[in-house]
């Protein structure tokens, strides 16, 4: 059973991406930004990502992607990032490895905030 679709996968992770990693994508680099694996890998668990693995495996399973859009983009030029965020649940997924969103965090001042209530 599949805790998460590609398009929620898309949808969920990709301005995270977007924001924190791909203006690390240099447009002229000559090798693929395979260093990305690790942004990567912190902001999907910033946006509450439930990914099993350590960042080694992580990055083992999505540096092929990465190749791969390094090579097919134009020169002078950023990958989309829906399509790049595609790409990783992609490989993601052919490794078998289900990725989850847990809960949000609670935001200051919520309910129960023993802050708020001195408690």
């Amino acid at each position: 059973m599949k805790t998460l679709t590609r398009d929620r996968f898309v949808g969920h992770f990709r301005y995270a991406i977007q924001v924190h990693c791909l203006p690390m994508w240099r447009k002229r680099q000559k090798e693929a930004p395979t260093f990305l694996s690790a942004s990567i890998f912190e902001s999907m668990r910033t946006c509450a990502g439930e990914i099993p693995l350590e960042l080694h495996a992580f990055a083992r399973i999505v540096a092929p992607a990465i190749v791969e859009l390094h090579r097919i983009t134009p020169k002078g030029l950023k990958p989309d990032p829906a399509d790049f965020t595609g790409r990783l649940y992609d490989a993601l997924d052919a490794a078998g490895v289900e990725v989850g969103i847990g809960p949000p965090l609670e935001a200051h001042g919520a309910p129960g905030d023993s802050r708020r209530t001195g408690r």
